[in-house]
Parts: structure tokens; C-alpha cells; sequence
């Protein structure tokens, strides 16, 4: 299931690019890189103590709503991705045989990347 969820670094500069949801999981801090689940609903964590760890589909969806980022896994995993200014920056981000998963992390990072330049 830890598959899901995206690893700490990338998940620790979401939250610098202002992510706040709601997650099933955090990390605690840099030196405990174990995910920590939240059980129940109302159990109370301090986010600003951890740090949330997004699903995939949840970091996706942030960069669509905030930033307008979007992006397209080929069947050859070549990504592209769709900038606000309505170009489309084909990016082959990966080795030829990385698999679906190293490319949705490839575009989660290159998508960290362009929207710090946004801010």
C-alpha cells in the first residue's frame, strides 16, 4: 500500500507549495521515514509537526487546481506535460524500459519544479 503514497522528499516540498489536505498517511520527520497511518477519522495530528503524505491522485489533483499542470503517460512512459500557457512540453523523463510508476514520480518532480517558478 506504501506504493500509493508519495515518497517523504516529494511529499515535504508539496507542503512547502502550500498542500493541505486531508491524508491517510504522514511522516513524522526526516529521521523517521516510516509511514504512519491515521486509523481514524479524528485522530488528531499537527501538521505542522508531520508531514502529510499525498497519494499520487491527490498530488495530481493539487498541481491541476493550482497550477494548471497536467500530463499524459504514453504507452512508452514518455511524458507529457500541459503548461498553463497551453504549450505542451514532450519530456521523455525516464530510460526507455523505467516502468509506469518511475514515470508518474519523474512527472510529480518535474511538475515541483515548475511550479516553484510559479511563486
Amino acid at each position: 500500500m506504501e506504493k500509493q503514497f508519495l515518497p517523504y522528499e516529494q511529499a515535504l516540498e508539496l507542503k512547502e507549495l502550500g498542500f493541505k489536505e486531508e491524508c491517510a498517511a504522514h511522516y513524522l520527520d526526516e529521521d523517521d521515514l516510516e509511514l504512519k497511518w491515521k486509523i481514524y477519522r479524528n485522530l488528531s495530528i499537527n501538521t505542522n509537526d508531520c508531514i502529510q503524505a499525498p497519494t499520487y491522485s491527490q498530488a495530481f489533483r493539487f498541481f491541476r487546481e493550482k497550477y494548471n499542470l497536467r500530463f499524459t503517460i504514453g504507452s512508452t512512459n514518455i511524458v507529457v506535460c500541459h503548461t498553463p500557457v497551453s504549450t505542451y512540453d514532450t519530456t521523455q523523463l525516464l530510460q526507455d524500459n523505467a516502468s509506469y510508476e518511475d514515470a508518474e514520480l519523474a512527472t510529480i518532480k518535474f511538475f515541483i519544479e515548475k511550479a516553484k517558478t510559479y511563486e
